[in-house]
């Protein structure tokens, strides 16, 4: 079945399918497969454009703000259809908080055209995403970025990681030893993971710095195959989850958030309207309400989006949380 107004890709087609994950025996493991209930409308740039993402929950309803890192930031109502552009130049990874204060939702983006980090405001009211303002950062590519109420943290290819407020104040530094990408805070224990893309997950003590390893890149293939990408939580009434991107076999693991134990890895594939995932980069999740997501969501990238085996500009797809929370059940079954 044909996905609506798709916009097809000039020179560039990806080529890459989803693969089958290989132990260190050469046995494929069985993975379960889920699929999207959703996704936007492609990215409006060719080529690798779209990256990462983030929900806003409005009184209006739901918007994904999504990263297109050849042009700025767009903007998905809750039907997957663009309604707004903000033409930014390179934007890359993007994140957001709630201002109680302000009612309003804060949200930070890295800007690899100004070696910035730009500072965008929703009004809860509202549905139009407005730029605010900008302040430098000393990298010559600013890469992955999350926040936290109090905090912008904003890394670059080399491995540091710089922690600002959201005046742009410099609060600390973290440096690890190669590239890393997708972060997120755990704001009510005062942690930062980090995701260093050929070596694993990290979990720092925002009080005092220290960090352990969270999850390492698994050699045989049973966990994390590097690169890890995209870094989420969700948070339910008995649990708590980190979900990552693990984009070297294009699948998702999900763990607990406070033990770092791996409790699933699934795969997006194909359903007879929407095509399966790969090459995910950022990933976003959404731990309300909405029509057809009564539990939320986990919003990835595609960075192969196909349309009847045509290949068609990159977007981003919405995966129903009640496949996971089945998954996770499951899992929990069969430990017991």
């Amino acid at each position: 079945m044909k996905k609506r107004d798709q916009l097809p890709v000039g020179k560039w087609a990806s080529l890459s399918v989803l693969i089958l994950l290989m132990s260190g025996c050469g046995e494929a493991l069985d993975l379960p497969t889920l699929t999207a209930s959703l996704e936007t409308s492609p990215v409006t740039s060719e080529d690798d454009a779209a990256d990462d993402s983030v929900v806003i929950p409005l009184a209006s309803g739901v918007l994904l703000l999504g990263t297109n890192k050849r042009k700025g930031l767009e903007v998905y109502d809750s039907s997957g259809d663009l309604v707004q552009q903000l033409d930014r130049g390179r934007l890359n990874n993007v994140d957001a908080y709630f201002d109680t204060s302000t009612s309003t939702y804060k949200v930070a983006a890295s800007n690899r055209t100004t070696q910035t980090v730009d500072v965008f405001n929703v009004p809860g009211e509202g549905s139009q995403v407005s730029f605010v303002s900008e302040f430098a950062v000393p990298f010559a590519d600013p890469y992955g970025l999350c926040v936290s109420s109090a905090s912008i943290f904003v890394g670059d290819k080399e491995g540091l990681v710089i922690q600002y407020s959201w005046d742009g104040l410099e609060q600390d530094r973290y440096q690890f030893d190669t590239q890393t990408e997708g972060c997120v805070v755990n704001e009510q224990d005062g942690q930062l993971f980090v995701g260093e893309e050929g070596r694993g997950i990290w979990r720092v003590d925002l009080a005092s710095s220290e960090r352990r390893l969270f999850a390492a890149i698994d050699g045989e293939a049973r966990g994390l195959v590097a690169d890890v990408e995209g870094l989420d939580i969700y948070e339910s009434e008995d649990a708590r989850y980190l979900v990552a991107s693990s984009q070297g076999d294009n699948t998702f693991i999900v763990y607990d958030l406070d033990t770092s134990a791996q409790l699933t890895k699934f795969r997006v594939g194909p359903s007879e309207q929407i095509d399966g995932v790969s090459e995910t980069d950022g990933i976003a999740i959404y731990e309300g309400t909405m029509p057809g997501f009564p539990n939320g969501a986990l919003i990835v990238q595609d960075g192969a989006n196909d349309d009847d085996g045509v290949s068609m500009n990159q977007n981003f797809k919405w995966i129903d949380w009640q496949q996971i929370q089945a998954l996770l059940v499951s899992a929990g079954d069969k430990a017991s």
